[in-house]
């Protein structure tokens, strides 16, 4: 919980994403004029309907090393404010 926002943090311990890899997923993540690839259309469809209904300040984070990789989510709390200013914005 970070303010008026609900943060959702999920890691591993895992080898991580090499960061050339790493790259591209930020890549189609932030840009939303990113055509849908093949791989990681679930974090792109996650990324893409938060900010449509929230705006483009929240969605997915990604950061990763040797150590693991974390995926932080952020969404407003209060959701109906955001989604009638998101609707407006339409």
């Amino acid at each position: 919980l970070n303010n008026d926002n609900l943060c959702i943090e999920i890691s591993d311990n895992g080898c991580g994403i090499p960061p050339d890899e790493l790259e591209k997923i930020r890549a189609k993540l932030y840009d939303p004029d990113t055509k849908l690839a093949e791989k990681h259309i679930g974090l792109i469809n996650v990324q893409l309907r938060i900010r449509l209904l929230y705006g483009n300040e929240y969605g997915l984070k990604i950061s990763s090393n040797t150590g693991g990789t974390k995926c932080i989510l952020s969404m407003p709390l209060n959701k109906e404010n955001h989604i009638k200013e998101a609707t407006e914005r339409v």
